[in-house]
């Protein structure tokens, strides 16, 4: 016989997750891409700057 946790904790832990029941509106997806993307385009623009600084630094 193998061990592990009783069936009722199994359930209990299932319960317990409510991972499934979370729903996003398309506004909320669109405002989480809006964010990902404008901090996606300014650590770019960051990174960018620091790179023509050292070149321009360099000459």
């Amino acid at each position: 016989m193998a061990g592990g946790p009783d069936t009722s904790i199994k359930n209990a832990s299932v319960e317990k997750d409510a991972s499934f029941n979370i729903y996003e509106s398309w506004s909320q997806l669109f405002k989480n891409f809006l964010i990902v993307g404008l901090v996606a385009a300014s650590t770019w623009l960051l990174v960018t700057g620091v790179r023509y600084s050292i070149e321009l630094g360099s000459h």
